[in-house]
């Protein structure tokens, strides 16, 4: 992947962490290399540098101040719209779920791949972080929002990217499993 684009992003998340000081960068890269590893064994084509570029950047447009046109200037005009319907709406704080759902949907198979990839890392970061985000904000605050987001990405029927999207839609499943176990591990 482009340097610079790398460097770019990077920079643009420069100083957001999660509790406990871990960069924030590490999920970016976490769900980019998930989701090109999913299409890759899967034996599935598509362009790999720009659905990299897009996962790494997924979460640019609503946490940093970099603009479509920034990102236009390393990535191909799919690859930002990609991004922006990874992208809650500004407008909104709290944009009702049903229309960010349809609003990834629209936008194609590859926004729902990166979807789950990061559906999955979050959850996966959710289940092993609990004490330090708190057991009630886990379970009512997190634990419904990734419930929306798991049974939206789960409805997904994946057509060019079959296999990929049953992958992660299957990782996702047990994640969320897992997340749930967690949390009733830490109320007994």
């Amino acid at each position: 992947m482009d340097r610079e684009f790398v460097a770019m992003i990077e920079r643009a998340h420069h100083g957001q962490e999660y509790k406990g000081g871990i960069p924030y960068k590490h999920h970016l890269h976490r769900v980019a290399h998930l989701v090109v590893h999913a299409v890759e064994m899967n034996g599935e084509r598509c362009d790999l540098q720009e659905l990299a570029k897009a996962a790494l950047a997924h979460d640019s447009l609503e946490d940093t101040s970099l603009t479509e046109r920034e990102l236009l200037k390393y990535c191909k005009p799919l690859t930002v719209e990609w991004v922006k319907a990874l992208t809650k709406p500004v407008d909104e704080e709290h944009p009702p779920r049903k229309k960010y759902h349809a609003q990834l949907l629209a936008a194609g198979e590859e926004a729902c791949l990166i979807k789950l990839a990061d559906l999955f890392d979050n959850m996966m970061t959710g289940s092993r972080r609990i004490k330090e985000n708190s057991l009630d904000w886990t379970r009512d605050v997190f634990l419904p929002i990734m419930d929306d987001a798991h049974r939206a990405m789960q409805a997904v029927d994946f057509r060019c990217f079959d296999k990929a999207g049953r992958q992660l839609q299957e990782m996702c499943k047990y994640a969320f499993e897992m997340l749930q176990d967690e949390i009733r591990r830490w109320e007994t």
